[in-house]
Formats: C-alpha cells, structure tokens, sequence
C-alpha cells in the first residue's frame, strides 16, 4: 500500500549531472553565437559577402529559383500628363511572360533595402534613378512566373509593389533596356494585360 502523499513537503528538481549544455540546446546556441563573426561585421565585410552572393551559381540555379521564393523590387511608373494620370508599361522581350506587357521591375541583389532595390531595377530598365521622395510603397504580391528566363520550370516571386511619380521631363527621358521591346502609356487598364498586371494596376489605383 503506497503512503499517503504529503502534499506540504516541497518538490525537488533533480540534480544536473554532467554537461548540462546537452539537455539545453538553445542555451548552447546562444553561447556558441556569441563568438560566430557573423554578428559583427564591418560595413565593408558585409558589402563583400553581398557581392559574392549577388548571383546564384549557374549549377544550382534551376534548383534553387525553383524552390525558393525570390523577392524582387517592381514599380508601376506613373506621369500627370494634362491632368491625367497615365502609367507606363512594357512589353517584354525574354522570358517570363515574354511579349505580355508588364510592369518594370526585377530581383532585390542580397542584403538590399526594397527602395533601393526599385531605384537600380528603375535606372536598369528605364534609364533614370527616381529619388526617394517619389516612391510610395503599395503592397505586396505573391507572383507565379510560367518560365524562368532559360524556358525553365515554373518559380514564384515576392513582389515588392511600388509607384514611382515623375515629371514630364523625366517621362520623356525614359529609355528602355534589352529586356523591353517597347513601352506605352496607357490611361486605362486594358484586357489584354496578364492578370497579375490588372490586379497590380488597381492596387495602384487605375482601372
């Protein structure tokens, strides 16, 4: 017959033996991290791992682009032409979605803020870098690509939406790059756009 259980006596925790460290993973962790020199690099150390991973090694690219989730830095380019709000599309020369017309944009490099990622990808494909000041960010889109640029498998992007607002000067300035065959202002949004377009394009308030 067991004893009654004396329920004012106090529990006692048992006695820790050996390394400890073993039963408390975290712990370790924490302890380990504080030595790891990840966590204080010069601004000129960061700049230089940022460098070597700009680009994903060609004998790993298809199976990475297929299973991560690549965040990327787009703009709809927007003027005021006589009191009406335009936007800029063009229609694209390669793969994805080659010869859709679609907003300007493209991957955020390692370690870059999404504005800055917008004003390269905006110097890149439209010839010009818009300040700070003009760039309102939208939201965010989850984006499916048919293709990769090589005809590859299927991939997803991380769409980082942004507008970009300039002048009449700027807007007759614009030059587009190797990726584009041409570029249209458009008023209105049309049937033809790819969907992920229209539904971009009213984020940003045209319909």
């Amino acid at each position: 017959m067991k004893p009654p259980l004396n329920r004012s006596q106090p529990r006692v925790k048992p006695l820790l033996t050996g390394d400890h460290t073993k039963k408390h993973p975290r712990k370790q962790l924490v302890m380990k991290s504080r030595d790891n020199p990840i966590y204080n690099l010069s601004q000129d150390a960061l700049a230089a791992i940022r460098q070597e991973r700009r680009f994903t090694p060609n004998d790993v690219f298809p199976l990475v682009r297929k299973w991560s989730n690549t965040p990327t830095a787009d703009f709809v380019c927007v003027r005021i032409e006589n009191g009406v709000r335009k936007f800029l599309l063009t229609r694209r020369a390669e793969k994805p979605w080659e010869g859709e017309w679609f907003i300007p944009g493209g991957k955020i490099a390692p370690g870059i803020h999404p504005i800055i990622g917008c004003q390269q990808n905006c110097k890149r494909e439209l010839g010009f870098v818009p300040d700070s000041e003009v760039i309102r960010f939208i939201d965010w889109y989850p984006l499916l690509n048919p293709e990769d640029q090589h005809g590859g498998e299927s991939y997803f992007t991380q769409m980082t939406i942004f507008t970009v607002t300039i002048s009449e000067e700027v807007a007759a300035g614009v030059v587009i790059d190797h990726t584009a065959k041409e570029m249209q202002w458009f008023e209105n949004i049309q049937q033809e756009f790819p969907e992920p377009v229209k539904n971009i394009l009213m984020m940003a308030g045209f319909n």
